[in-house]
């Protein structure tokens, strides 16, 4: 039961988190996009680049597979820690942050 079991017991209460954050972001983007700066700060700091990377498409990738094989995104893996099933938890956190040590060590090397 869940999100992604669609043929058993498909759950729709993300797709209503997700519908609610696009709708969100599809009205006030350009409402807050007219503003001379932010409330928060002296400016808007958003990114110059507009074209993809080969770099951002590897990320992606590796960030959905393991998503996909872990079961678990970054941030509620690590909340899970504290949960019942904390040494499950701990022992997925090690490997996610041991994964992205290689690709930072493997990336600063071949460049």
């Amino acid at each position: 039961h869940g999100f992604l079991a669609l043929t058993t017991g498909w759950d729709p209460s993300l797709a209503f988190v997700m519908a609610g954050g696009l709708l969100t972001n599809l009205v006030l983007w350009p409402v807050i996009t007219k503003w001379t700066q932010p409330i928060t700060c002296p400016m808007f700091d958003l990114p110059k680049k507009t074209e993809l990377e080969g770099d951002l498409v590897v990320g992606g990738v590796l960030f959905g597979i393991g998503w996909a094989v872990g079961g678990l995104c970054p941030g509620p893996g690590m909340v899970g820690i504290a949960g019942p099933y904390g040494s499950s938890a701990l022992i997925w956190t090690a490997a996610c942050v041991l994964g992205q040590q290689l690709v930072v060590s493997f990336w600063k090397k071949s460049k």
